[in-house]
């Protein structure tokens, strides 16, 4: 069995290991996208139940789609794109809807509104993302975040290569 010190030293390890562990699982994974504030978290703590600290849905709004682009242009930037980052695209009455689905667990929709001049990505639903809307504020996974950063930095690398 051992001597009672050998006993000890194993305890010893063994807590510092736990200690360890414990510390890097909470080392946030995309930290530029949460919203760390003492008043978010507070809200956060009152009605989002996830495993990992909750994100605030960042909508991505009115961003410009350069100038001399026709709405078709705009539409087929969007399409490529999301096809790029294994979103499915389908049309909604002169709105696009992009749903992604990762490793059949998560899935996230965004309505896409655009015309000529801009476009949106804006949160529509979600399964197994733990969306929860409290106190005016709508929290989420925070890979969703991510996710629709991707893919709207993929539509402006679209829309940049595209001829004037």
């Amino acid at each position: 069995m051992g001597s009672p010190q050998e006993h000890t030293m194993k305890k010893k390890l063994l807590a510092s290991a736990i200690m360890l562990s414990t510390a890097f699982l909470m080392i946030p994974a995309h930290a530029d996208f949460y919203d760390n504030t003492e008043n978010s978290r507070e809200r956060a703590g009152k009605c989002y139940r996830g495993a990992r600290k909750p994100a605030v849905v960042a909508d991505i709004q009115d961003m410009s789609t350069g100038s001399g682009k026709t709405a078709a242009q705009v539409k087929d930037a969007i399409i490529r794109a999301a096809s790029a980052n294994r979103w499915t695209v389908r049309e909604d009455g002169g709105r696009l809807e992009a749903t992604l689905n990762v490793r059949n667990k998560h899935r996230i929709v965004v309505d896409i509104p655009f015309d000529a001049d801009k476009y949106s990505l804006l949160y529509k639903n979600s399964s197994n993302m733990n969306y929860a809307a409290c106190e005016g504020e709508r929290f989420i996974h925070p890979n969703y975040n991510v996710w629709v950063d991707r893919l709207n930095k993929s539509i402006q690398s679209e829309l940049l290569a595209m001829p004037r």
